[in-house]
Protein backbone atom coordinates (compact mmCIF):
# COMPACT_ATOMS: atom_id res chain seq x y z
CA UNK A 1 0.00 0.00 0.00
CA UNK A 2 1.30 3.33 -0.83
CA UNK A 3 2.20 5.90 2.26
CA UNK A 4 -0.30 8.92 2.47
CA UNK A 5 1.54 12.11 2.16
CA UNK A 6 -0.10 14.58 4.18
CA UNK A 7 -1.32 18.05 2.60
CA UNK A 8 -2.96 20.18 4.91
CA UNK A 9 -5.09 23.37 4.07
CA UNK A 10 -6.86 24.89 7.16
CA UNK A 11 -8.88 27.79 6.80
CA UNK A 12 -9.33 30.52 9.45
CA UNK A 13 -11.22 30.44 12.55
CA UNK A 14 -11.09 26.76 12.58
CA UNK A 15 -11.43 24.87 15.69
CA UNK A 16 -9.69 21.33 15.30
CA UNK A 17 -8.98 19.44 18.73
CA UNK A 18 -5.05 17.42 18.37
CA UNK A 19 -6.17 13.82 18.85
CA UNK A 20 -8.49 14.25 15.47
CA UNK A 21 -6.94 12.17 12.95
CA UNK A 22 -6.29 13.92 9.44
CA UNK A 23 -4.19 12.28 7.03
CA UNK A 24 -4.06 12.61 3.12
CA UNK A 25 -4.52 15.84 1.12
CA UNK A 26 -7.31 17.40 3.21
CA UNK A 27 -8.78 20.96 2.57
CA UNK A 28 -11.11 22.44 5.68
CA UNK A 29 -12.85 25.52 4.93
CA UNK A 30 -13.15 28.75 7.78
CA UNK A 31 -15.50 28.11 10.98
CA UNK A 32 -15.29 24.80 10.87
CA UNK A 33 -15.45 22.61 13.91
CA UNK A 34 -13.58 19.18 13.98
CA UNK A 35 -14.09 17.04 17.56
CA UNK A 36 -12.12 14.89 19.49
CA UNK A 37 -11.48 11.30 18.08
CA UNK A 38 -12.99 12.15 14.24
CA UNK A 39 -10.85 10.67 11.06
CA UNK A 40 -10.56 12.47 7.97
CA UNK A 41 -8.40 10.13 5.84
CA UNK A 42 -7.80 10.90 1.78
CA UNK A 43 -6.04 7.70 0.76
CA UNK A 44 -6.26 8.44 -3.08
CA UNK A 45 -7.88 11.27 -3.91
CA UNK A 46 -7.95 14.81 -2.03
CA UNK A 47 -10.89 16.09 -0.07
CA UNK A 48 -12.47 19.19 -0.12
CA UNK A 49 -14.72 20.27 3.35
CA UNK A 50 -16.15 23.68 2.69
CA UNK A 51 -16.60 26.60 5.75
CA UNK A 52 -18.74 26.05 9.16
CA UNK A 53 -19.38 22.50 9.56
CA UNK A 54 -19.18 20.21 12.10
CA UNK A 55 -17.90 16.91 12.59
CA UNK A 56 -18.52 15.59 16.12
CA UNK A 57 -16.93 12.44 17.90
CA UNK A 58 -15.95 9.23 15.68
CA UNK A 59 -17.05 10.38 12.89
CA UNK A 60 -15.18 8.84 9.49
CA UNK A 61 -15.21 10.68 6.25
CA UNK A 62 -12.48 8.32 3.71
CA UNK A 63 -11.98 8.94 0.19
CA UNK A 64 -10.79 5.59 -1.30
CA UNK A 65 -11.05 6.71 -4.97
CA UNK A 66 -8.67 8.75 -7.04
CA UNK A 67 -11.33 11.65 -7.55
CA UNK A 68 -11.75 14.72 -5.48
CA UNK A 69 -14.10 14.30 -2.34
CA UNK A 70 -16.23 17.78 -1.82
CA UNK A 71 -18.15 18.86 0.91
CA UNK A 72 -20.03 21.46 0.72
CA UNK A 73 -20.79 24.28 3.32
CA UNK A 74 -22.86 23.93 7.10
CA UNK A 75 -23.13 20.75 6.93
CA UNK A 76 -23.49 18.55 10.12
CA UNK A 77 -21.91 15.00 11.10
CA UNK A 78 -23.23 13.61 13.71
CA UNK A 79 -21.08 11.31 16.44
CA UNK A 80 -20.30 7.66 14.62
CA UNK A 81 -21.33 8.53 11.38
CA UNK A 82 -19.13 7.46 8.41
CA UNK A 83 -19.61 9.28 4.73
CA UNK A 84 -17.84 7.67 1.74
CA UNK A 85 -19.49 9.93 -0.64
CA UNK A 86 -17.62 12.03 -3.15
CA UNK A 87 -20.19 14.71 -3.70
CA UNK A 88 -22.28 16.62 -1.00
CA UNK A 89 -24.08 19.74 -1.24
CA UNK A 90 -24.74 22.58 1.69
CA UNK A 91 -26.74 22.73 5.14
CA UNK A 92 -26.96 18.98 5.11
CA UNK A 93 -27.28 16.92 8.81
CA UNK A 94 -26.09 13.37 8.91
CA UNK A 95 -27.54 11.21 12.41
CA UNK A 96 -25.71 9.04 14.40
CA UNK A 97 -24.05 6.40 12.60
CA UNK A 98 -25.50 6.56 9.73
CA UNK A 99 -23.76 5.31 6.37
CA UNK A 100 -22.98 6.80 2.91
CA UNK A 101 -21.46 4.55 0.17
CA UNK A 102 -19.11 5.57 -2.47
CA UNK A 103 -22.04 5.78 -4.69
CA UNK A 104 -24.16 8.52 -3.01
CA UNK A 105 -23.91 11.84 -4.13
CA UNK A 106 -26.37 14.26 -1.98
CA UNK A 107 -27.83 17.62 -2.57
CA UNK A 108 -28.54 20.61 -0.49
CA UNK A 109 -30.44 20.72 3.03
CA UNK A 110 -30.63 16.33 3.44
CA UNK A 111 -31.08 14.52 6.53
CA UNK A 112 -30.10 11.34 6.77
CA UNK A 113 -31.54 9.61 9.81
CA UNK A 114 -30.16 7.78 12.63
CA UNK A 115 -28.29 4.18 11.96
CA UNK A 116 -29.21 4.32 7.97
CA UNK A 117 -26.83 2.66 5.57
CA UNK A 118 -27.56 4.44 2.12
CA UNK A 119 -26.94 2.48 -0.70
CA UNK A 120 -27.44 2.28 -4.82
CA UNK A 121 -29.08 -0.92 -4.75
CA UNK A 122 -28.15 -3.26 -1.84
CA UNK A 123 -29.26 -6.75 -3.03
CA UNK A 124 -29.74 -7.68 -6.88
CA UNK A 125 -32.60 -9.23 -8.03
CA UNK A 126 -33.19 -12.69 -7.38
CA UNK A 127 -32.81 -14.22 -10.61
CA UNK A 128 -30.87 -12.26 -13.25
CA UNK A 129 -30.77 -15.68 -15.45
CA UNK A 130 -33.37 -18.32 -15.21
CA UNK A 131 -33.36 -20.44 -12.41
CA UNK A 132 -32.72 -23.89 -12.99
CA UNK A 133 -33.72 -26.16 -15.20
CA UNK A 134 -36.37 -23.59 -16.08
CA UNK A 135 -34.68 -23.02 -19.82
CA UNK A 136 -34.60 -26.47 -20.26
CA UNK A 137 -38.74 -27.05 -19.58
CA UNK A 138 -39.07 -23.53 -21.79
CA UNK A 139 -37.33 -25.19 -24.72
CA UNK A 140 -39.25 -28.45 -24.72
CA UNK A 141 -35.99 -30.18 -23.94
CA UNK A 142 -36.43 -34.28 -23.60
CA UNK A 143 -34.66 -36.57 -20.96
CA UNK A 144 -31.62 -37.72 -22.29
CA UNK A 145 -31.40 -41.39 -23.82
CA UNK A 146 -28.79 -43.68 -24.58
CA UNK A 147 -26.69 -43.92 -27.74
CA UNK A 148 -27.69 -47.26 -29.86
CA UNK A 149 -24.04 -48.32 -29.87
CA UNK A 150 -23.80 -48.19 -25.59
CA UNK A 151 -27.57 -49.86 -25.63
CA UNK A 152 -26.45 -52.86 -27.97
CA UNK A 153 -23.50 -53.79 -26.26
CA UNK A 154 -25.24 -53.65 -22.34
CA UNK A 155 -27.65 -56.33 -24.25
CA UNK A 156 -24.65 -58.46 -25.45
CA UNK A 157 -22.97 -58.28 -21.91
CA UNK A 158 -26.42 -59.02 -20.55
CA UNK A 159 -26.51 -62.73 -22.52
CA UNK A 160 -22.91 -63.19 -21.63
CA UNK A 161 -23.21 -62.60 -17.73
CA UNK A 162 -24.07 -65.95 -15.93
CA UNK A 163 -27.19 -66.15 -14.34
CA UNK A 164 -25.82 -67.12 -10.73
CA UNK A 165 -23.05 -64.43 -11.16
CA UNK A 166 -23.87 -61.25 -8.82
CA UNK A 167 -25.25 -57.96 -11.21
CA UNK A 168 -22.71 -55.29 -11.20
CA UNK A 169 -24.02 -51.62 -9.30
CA UNK A 170 -25.48 -49.35 -12.62
CA UNK A 171 -23.91 -45.60 -12.68
CA UNK A 172 -25.91 -43.00 -11.43
CA UNK A 173 -27.16 -40.89 -14.12
CA UNK A 174 -25.60 -37.89 -15.51
CA UNK A 175 -25.89 -34.68 -14.18
CA UNK A 176 -27.39 -32.30 -17.04
CA UNK A 177 -25.30 -29.70 -17.95
CA UNK A 178 -25.62 -26.20 -15.56
CA UNK A 179 -26.08 -23.32 -17.64
CA UNK A 180 -24.27 -20.02 -16.94
CA UNK A 181 -25.71 -17.58 -15.21
CA UNK A 182 -25.67 -14.00 -16.23
CA UNK A 183 -23.49 -11.30 -14.83
CA UNK A 184 -24.91 -9.28 -12.47
CA UNK A 185 -25.58 -5.27 -13.46
CA UNK A 186 -22.88 -3.12 -12.82
CA UNK A 187 -23.58 -0.99 -9.58
CA UNK A 188 -24.41 2.69 -10.19
CA UNK A 189 -24.30 5.57 -8.87
CA UNK A 190 -27.39 7.52 -7.35
CA UNK A 191 -28.19 11.05 -6.47
CA UNK A 192 -30.10 11.96 -3.66
CA UNK A 193 -32.24 15.33 -4.36
CA UNK A 194 -31.82 18.39 -2.26
CA UNK A 195 -34.84 18.88 0.51
CA UNK A 196 -34.63 14.88 1.31
CA UNK A 197 -35.32 13.16 4.63
CA UNK A 198 -34.05 9.36 5.00
CA UNK A 199 -35.27 7.47 8.01
CA UNK A 200 -35.67 3.59 8.63
CA UNK A 201 -38.99 2.20 8.41
CA UNK A 202 -40.94 0.82 11.55
CA UNK A 203 -40.65 -2.37 10.19
CA UNK A 204 -37.02 -2.51 8.54
CA UNK A 205 -35.28 -5.83 8.36
CA UNK A 206 -31.95 -4.04 7.88
CA UNK A 207 -30.17 -0.65 7.96
CA UNK A 208 -30.35 -0.52 4.02
CA UNK A 209 -34.33 -0.46 4.22
CA UNK A 210 -35.38 3.06 4.40
CA UNK A 211 -37.85 5.48 3.47
CA UNK A 212 -37.84 8.88 2.10
CA UNK A 213 -39.66 12.15 2.26
CA UNK A 214 -38.89 15.30 0.57
CA UNK A 215 -39.93 18.91 2.72
CA UNK A 216 -40.89 22.19 1.14
CA UNK A 217 -37.78 23.80 2.77
CA UNK A 218 -40.17 25.62 5.16
CA UNK A 219 -37.63 26.78 8.49
CA UNK A 220 -34.80 26.19 6.43
CA UNK A 221 -33.76 29.75 7.69
CA UNK A 222 -34.20 28.36 11.44
CA UNK A 223 -32.10 25.94 10.56
CA UNK A 224 -29.01 27.65 9.23
CA UNK A 225 -29.76 30.07 12.31
CA UNK A 226 -29.44 27.41 15.15
CA UNK A 227 -26.59 25.75 13.26
CA UNK A 228 -24.32 29.22 13.38
CA UNK A 229 -25.60 28.98 17.24
CA UNK A 230 -24.50 26.05 18.15
CA UNK A 231 -20.83 26.78 16.08
CA UNK A 232 -20.39 29.75 18.49
CA UNK A 233 -21.09 27.65 21.71
CA UNK A 234 -18.24 25.06 20.05
CA UNK A 235 -16.31 27.25 19.47
CA UNK A 236 -16.20 28.66 23.01
CA UNK A 237 -16.31 25.51 25.07
CA UNK A 238 -14.63 23.13 22.92
CA UNK A 239 -11.17 24.95 23.70
CA UNK A 240 -11.88 24.55 27.57
CA UNK A 241 -11.98 20.79 27.62
CA UNK A 242 -9.53 20.12 25.00
CA UNK A 243 -5.97 21.06 23.67
CA UNK A 244 -6.21 22.35 20.15
CA UNK A 245 -3.56 21.36 17.02
CA UNK A 246 -2.08 24.04 15.51
CA UNK A 247 -1.52 24.32 11.75
CA UNK A 248 1.14 26.49 9.96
Amino acid sequence: MATIKDAFSIGSKCTIVHDADLRGDITIGSGSVLHPRCSIVAYSGPIVIGSNCIIEETVIIVNRTKGVMRIGDNNHFQVGCRIESPQIGHSNIFNPRCRTSPLITIGDHCSIGAGCIVLPNPFPPPFSAPPPGEEEEKEGATPMQEEPAAAAAEEGDEADRDPSSPRPPSLPPKDPPLSTPAPLPAPTTMHIPSHSTLFLSSTASSPSDIRTRVWSGEGSGQGKAFHLKHLEYLREMVPRGNKLRMFV
